[in-house]
């Protein structure tokens, strides 16, 4: 599409994305995490790639539950890749990870792993209609009992339990994991005990 754009304004084109991250309801249910960071870096690597990509506005959030700091890893990892298209997702997720959290950083990765996987999947079904390809949207039921399940968010507050451990002793990595904590763990929790 980026490819016939460019050849119908005659030069590249600039995209307008919006990397809002709803932690209040990806795809319109309460308390889901709309986070996919390395999904994001692969579209701006595939951009990039075919000369045809200008650059992007990106758009982040500014309510209480998308906030800069939510969408920070993926602007991250946008402008890096903007820098030099060559740059692997996998690894910036982990550069990222480790300036952010510093001791905390495999769990907090793994937790951003798990998240993404998750978000995916229930976004992966989609159906056509006149406008276009749309995504289903699993039941909240199918939410609290297939992807966010009791069993799962009690690993995620391990693992935070365990990254908060590693990093009591600096005051900056222990309040960021607080933030992505508050942001990422607290919201589905408290939605989990509502359903």
């Amino acid at each position: 599409l980026l490819k016939e754009w460019k050849k119908k304004i005659g030069k590249k084109v600039w995209t307008w994305n919006y990397l809002l991250n709803y932690t209040h309801g990806t795809i319109g249910i309460k308390g889901t995490i709309g986070f996919a960071p390395k999904a994001t870096g692969k579209y701006y690597k595939t951009l990039a790639s075919d000369n045809t990509f200008a650059g992007a506005f990106l758009e982040c959030g500014r309510s209480k539950y998308a906030s800069f700091i939510v969408s920070s890893l993926e602007l991250y990892l946008a402008t890096r890749i903007f820098w030099d298209n060559s740059l692997d997702p996998e690894k910036i997720v982990s550069e990222y990870c480790q300036l952010m959290f510093g001791p905390a950083a495999p769990e907090v990765k793994q937790f951003f792993d798990e998240i993404e996987k998750l978000h995916l999947a229930m976004r992966s079904k989609t159906y056509e209609t006149d406008i276009g390809p749309r995504t289903s949207r699993p039941t909240e039921h199918q939410v609290w009992n297939i992807y966010y399940t009791p069993e799962r968010l009690k690993k995620w507050t391990t693992l935070f339990d365990t990254a908060k451990k590693k990093v009591r002793s600096n005051k900056l990595y222990s309040m960021r994991l607080g933030v992505i904590r508050e942001h990422f763990l607290e919201y589905p929790l408290k939605s989990a005990k509502e359903f």
